[in-house]
């Protein structure tokens, strides 16, 4: 069977356990022998992922829900509750509420393997602080993350697939033996195969280049950080759980001793951690210190 066949079969197969990593690899083979850059490095991109600064195909960027944790003074919490677009500071919204989905076909492949109702793409810690008081009264954002549907991820899949096999198609019209050519032989010409680039895979849809949007700043020990951690070690004290308090003091400690932003930042994950499992019991007395620590993130 020649190579433009061996793709079309496996492009056209309707299970969707079909390999496709093993699929764009043979599109790869294929893009070598009709010298088309362009193709070869859509190929590239599917396989391993997209760069920060490549242009996204625009299958691969769409809205999405945001949820999040939250918890309030009284022990109260909120679990998975979806927040509002209009929660959300308005010159980071539209970044918010879009995904831009980076990651291989293997990756996405295997996101569907591990969450068939879907995947949770987590935002960082100081964009889910936007969120404490302005979603619900009084409440503050433990962690928020976008939420990508199965049957998106599904769908991008299935539109790679769908792309390879018109393009081969198109190939083959042009010349059935494309596929095996010998090197430093050109099949099909390069202004066909451009043309062919051009309609099937990148289409007539917006590509949409990626951009990071990274809001930092440093977290000094400053003498109003010593006294925020001084403070939440007293109110810690008030918890009667013996073994809580000390799991919790011990992370507060971690913070208040870490010596770079990587390491207050994993330190502060842990703390929230901890307020999340024990809500009940740590709500009242660590809330009110979430937004001081959140000032002091990377």
């Amino acid at each position: 069977m020649s190579l433009l066949r061996e793709i079309q079969q496996a492009a056209a197969a309707t299970d969707p356990a079909v390999d496709l990593p093993s699929l764009l690899r043979k599109c790869k083979i294929l893009a070598n022998r009709l010298g088309n850059p362009e193709f070869k490095q859509w190929v590239d991109f599917e396989l391993k992922g997209y760069p920060d600064q490549a242009k996204l195909p625009d299958y691969r960027v769409f809205s999405v829900r945001i949820h999040g944790d939250f918890t309030g003074e009284g022990g109260s919490t909120l679990s998975d509750a979806e927040i509002h677009e209009g929660a959300a500071p308005k010159e980071i919204r539209k970044h918010l509420f879009t995904c831009e989905l980076t990651p291989s076909v293997a990756t996405i492949a295997a996101l569907l393997q591990d969450h068939s109702h879907g995947a949770k793409y987590p935002l960082d810690l100081r964009t889910s602080a936007n969120f404490s008081d302005k979603v619900y009264e009084g409440m503050s954002c433990l962690r928020a993350w976008k939420v990508i549907p199965a049957n998106q991820l599904i769908g991008i899949l299935d539109v790679i697939k769908t792309k390879i096999l018109d393009f081969a198609l198109e190939i083959e019209a042009e010349n059935p033996e494309a596929g095996e050519s010998s090197v430093n032989v050109q099949p099909v010409a390069q202004r066909k195969v451009q043309q062919v680039f051009n309609t099937y895979i990148v289409g007539n849809g917006n590509n949409i280049a990626t951009a990071s949007h990274h809001v930092s700043q440093e977290a000094n020990n400053t003498d109003t950080h010593a006294e925020v951690f001084s403070q939440l070690l007293d109110a810690l004290h008030k918890v009667n759980d013996e073994s809580i308090r000390t799991v919790v003091s011990a992370a507060v400690e971690e913070m208040r001793a870490a010596k770079d932003p990587v390491s207050f930042k994993a330190h502060y994950t842990q703390f929230i951690s901890l307020l999340a499992d024990h809500a009940q019991i740590l709500g009242t007395v660590a809330t009110p210190f979430l937004p001081a620590l959140m000032q002091m993130l990377p």
